[in-house]
């Protein structure tokens, strides 16, 4: 979890330096429009929304394989029959799922 921390931290810099560099390839009279606290703002929740997208949507990149074995083996040590139709209709139901979501 320290090391997903890290790689959103660490986007969130990339983003804040690459939109400062751009910010500065500005003309002074794009700038004026806006006031510097709208600025500010603006690309703060800019940056915390992509923040917030990337790690609401690599979360379940890191828990389901986890829940998958974990479900699994507590499948065959409560009955290892009815865990065998687990497997078995695992990958049948994954493939629809897969194509619904492309």
């Amino acid at each position: 979890m320290q090391d997903f921390l890290h790689l959103r931290q660490g986007l969130g810099a990339n983003i804040r330096k690459a939109e400062y560099e751009k910010l500065q390839s500005y003309s002074f009279s794009n700038i004026d429009h806006f006031s510097v606290s709208s600025l500010v703002t603006r690309l703060t929740s800019d940056v915390t929304n992509i923040q917030n997208a990337v790690s609401t949507g690599m979360r379940p990149f890191g828990r389901s394989p986890v829940m998958l074995i974990f479900a699994t083996t507590l499948a065959f040590q409560i009955n290892s029959t009815l865990a065998l139709v687990f497997l078995v209709a695992l990958p049948v139901l994954a493939v629809p799922a897969h194509h619904n979501n492309h």
